[in-house]
């Protein structure tokens, strides 16, 4: 999700100076909503089990 973001913001930037491609810019952003969703479904099923934030975090590296 955090590439899928970078790039949308990239290539929204460029699209704001006008050195963008419309199309590569809503295809990124397409990929980052999907990501998104993604995301969120998974959020919501891994606390459906009870799993919290904080259990979660356990296992991140420091």
């Amino acid at each position: 999700m955090d590439f899928a973001e970078a790039n949308y913001l990239r290539l929204k930037t460029l699209l704001e100076q006008k050195v963008g491609s419309q199309k590569a810019f809503l295809e990124s952003q397409a990929e980052f909503d999907k990501a998104r969703a993604e995301f969120s479904a998974e959020d919501k099923r891994i606390h459906s089990i009870g799993l919290t934030d904080a259990d979660l975090l356990k296992f991140v590296a420091p």
